[in-house]
């Protein structure tokens, strides 16, 4: 980068990353992987198994992440800049005039370029203000997005923000507190920001919010009908409200999964009744939505992505009291689908974490019991199982992993998983 500063106060420029980091990317190709896939492992287990992840997923609720999170929002940017600030567009192209600080002190006035690979994808607009950052690990001027003027006492309260993996149960509420306000902002920037935190806040500070939650307001913020990246989201929010028209949505939206089963087989009829018109058996209508604004193909049922956020609501209003009907159908049945079986597994480990409407002593016999008979069905997630039972501290399970661990060959990656339950659960017992 070129950049420019105006006067004697020099703003930080584009640079070669700093000495420890050029120094650890050298060496050989090996040497790296080893080295990537040891830092991989180890979050891995420090997440607690398949929960756990890189520090933007950090205590995020994983029905709403998933495989395919949504990116970093402006807050998670901000938090990885020490310096951010207004800024308009100049003449030259990629160059900006600093307006003000919202994170840092920064010069008005002093001009900022950024380097090609770095400038927004379409031109700024000039009744907008630009948001730029200077990101410290990359050592680096960022293009962070456009708002409308006059958010400027917004934008500051984004600047104490800490990275989540430091926030304490008080902060995690305070910070889904104020993002929660400025759910379905007229401003995009602000909307946005607020629903891409609070897919990534725990589940357990999400039931929290259950006094702050309007059934109007978040059909209108999140508006599952229209927008499908919303879906879980609004599921885990609308199951905590449990309002009568979220309860509603819940059972609609279910229904296609949950008499999956039942429409598989054929019922009796009685006679001289009626012919009751049954769901598709390959396909499902999401709340009546045209399939232009679904995508060009219609999902299966049990294959919607946002299953184990409609599960994890369905259960925080029963309680524990449908397990046992949820593990028949979802998980033993053999109409279940891979996806389904999954989802119900998260759900479960969602509640379990939380220790919510199913809780994790709940959770953790449920899971024990499915280790001590695991069917052909359910071999295969068992190493997601022991991950959880694990994060826990819930060592019972030792005779149902010892078995597992047995007829698990040494080069499956279960193996590993099972061995370190067994290590930690024997130093638990008073083990050396």
């Amino acid at each position: 980068m070129t950049g420019v500063a105006s006067s004697s106060h020099r703003l930080p420029q584009h640079d070669r990353p700093p000495r420890w980091l050029r120094a650890a990317c050298h060496g050989s190709m090996q040497w790296r992987r080893a080295v990537v896939c040891a830092m991989v492992l180890g979050l891995w287990v420090m997440g607690g198994g398949r929960n756990g992840g890189w520090e933007q997923r950090a205590g995020a609720c994983p029905a709403c992440l998933g495989p395919t999170a949504p990116p970093l929002s402006l807050a998670q940017r901000v938090v990885n800049c020490e310096l951010a600030l207004r800024a308009a567009p100049t003449a030259a192209p990629r160059q900006f005039r600093v307006l003000g600080a919202f994170k840092g002190e920064v010069q008005a006035g002093d001009l900022v370029e950024l380097a090609p690979a770095d400038a927004p994808p379409i031109p700024p607009r000039g009744d907008r203000e630009s948001l730029l950052g200077y990101e410290t690990l990359a050592r680096r001027w960022v293009f962070l997005g456009e708002i409308a003027p006059g958010n400027a006492e917004w934008l500051a309260q984004l600047a104490p923000l800490r990275r989540t993996a430091d926030l304490t149960p008080a902060e995690w509420l305070q910070r889904a507190e104020f993002f929660l306000a400025n759910l379905g902002a007229d401003e995009v920037l602000r909307d946005e920001t607020a629903f891409r935190e609070l897919v990534r806040t725990p589940y357990a500070t999400m039931r929290q919010l259950r006094p702050r939650l309007d059934e109007r307001s978040l059909f209108q913020a999140l508006d599952p009908e229209r927008l499908p990246q919303r879906r879980a989201l609004a599921a885990l929010l609308l199951g905590i409200a449990d309002t009568a028209g979220a309860r509603d949505y819940i059972a609609r939206e279910l229904a296609p999964v949950l008499q999956a089963e039942a429409t598989s087989q054929k019922p009796a009829t009685v006679p001289g009744s009626p012919a009751k018109p049954s769901e598709p058996p390959t396909t499902t209508k999401l709340a009546g939505q045209p399939a232009s604004e679904r995508g060009t193909t219609l999902r299966k049922p049990g294959e919607r992505p946002d299953l184990a956020a409609l599960l994890t609501a369905h259960l925080e209003r029963h309680g524990p009291a449908v397990l046992p009907a949820l593990t028949q159908r979802l998980l033993l049945s053999a109409q279940a689908t891979r996806n389904e079986r999954q989802a119900f597994l998260l759900a479960c480990s969602i509640h379990g974490t939380a220790d919510g409407a199913v809780s994790r002593d709940e959770v953790a016999a449920l899971f024990q019991e499915l280790l001590a008979n695991p069917e052909d069905v359910t071999r295969s997630l068992a190493p997601t199982l022991v991950a959880d039972l694990q994060a826990w501290s819930r060592w019972g399970a030792v005779p149902q992993v010892t078995r597992l661990r047995d007829v698990t060959p040494p080069d499956d990656p279960a193996r590993a998983v099972y061995d370190q339950y067994l290590e930690l659960a024997r130093k638990a017992a008073g083990g050396v």
